[in-house]
């Protein structure tokens, strides 16, 4: 996975846990100025905006819509308040955007007179590609070395055993489910086999009617087919309660993971022009 990818899953998994207070350090220089966009759009001023966001950004075109802004240096606030006062107070925060949007015209003038609503975009990209750079030599640099962090996935083929069908089967009560199966398939073929007794040891009976020697036939063969519905409530049953548990079991465990877990496993590729979004976190 990409450092953006990293950098939206790690964003993902924070937002699944509904906190109060999320503290996001400096995500969007992962990203490209367009999934960036994205994210401050549709992440943090809409799926958080009720909570407190502390976000720490290199990003000056986000500071205008963010209710506080503190600016550092040399490890002390030299500025606080609102983009509008900073702005209207001049000195740091005054150059840091002055040269910011020197850059912005200076790329502008450069691809042809861009227009200002892509204001942030062209530099965002450019560091965006050259960090791409330095990441696809690194992971091939690493993919050299023995101790790579990120190594070869192993596969076995042949007889697992008993063990996948003994798991599923121990999940929430699958073995009643199971017993209950059998049970109903054992007075299934009981009542087969009734019925076929029946049948032959009646059928050329003078005493036994017709309209009764096909009346008990048929009762017993309806409720033979009773029990054949049962059975499959039962394994429907089974296979649904088991899959969900152990579905619960894997969702919890992938998101209760270390971070060196995603660093080192590689899950999926997503495109750079998403982010994952939970439609309903709770």
């Amino acid at each position: 996975m990409s450092g953006g990818q990293k950098q939206r899953i790690q964003l993902a998994r924070a937002v699944y846990q509904e906190a109060d207070i999320y503290l996001l350090d400096d995500p969007l220089s992962a990203v490209d100025a367009h999934t960036g966009a994205i994210i401050f759009k549709d992440c943090v001023r809409s799926t958080l905006l009720n909570k407190t966001v502390i976000l720490v950004t290199y990003q000056v075109e986000f500071l205008p819509a963010v209710d506080l802004i503190l600016l550092p240096i040399d490890r002390e606030i030299l500025q606080s308040g609102s983009y509008s006062e900073l702005a209207a107070a001049g000195s740091a925060f005054a150059d840091l955007v002055s040269a910011h949007e020197e850059t912005m015209n200076l790329h502008g003038d450069h691809v042809g007179g861009g227009s200002s609503g892509s204001s942030g975009e062209y530099d965002v990209i450019e560091m965006k590609q050259n960090l791409d750079r330095k990441q696809s030599k690194g992971q091939v640099a690493a993919g050299e070395n023995e101790n790579q962090l990120v190594k070869k996935e192993e596969r076995e083929t042949g007889d697992t055993g008993t063990t996948p069908y003994w798991d599923y089967l121990s999940q929430a009560n699958g073995l009643l489910y199971l017993f209950g199966a059998a049970f109903v398939v054992g007075i299934f073929l009981v009542g087969q086999l009734m019925s076929n007794w029946w049948m032959a040891s009646n059928v050329e009976k003078p005493g036994i009617t017709m309209v009764r020697l096909v009346g008990v036939y048929a009762v017993i063969n309806l409720g033979s087919g009773g029990f054949v519905a049962l059975r499959t409530v039962f394994s429907y049953a089974m296979g649904m309660t088991a899959s969900k548990v152990l579905y619960g079991r894997l969702m919890t465990s992938v998101f209760s993971s270390p971070m060196s877990f995603f660093d080192s496993t590689l899950l999926w590729e997503d495109s750079e022009s998403s982010i994952i979004r939970p439609s309903n976190p709770r």
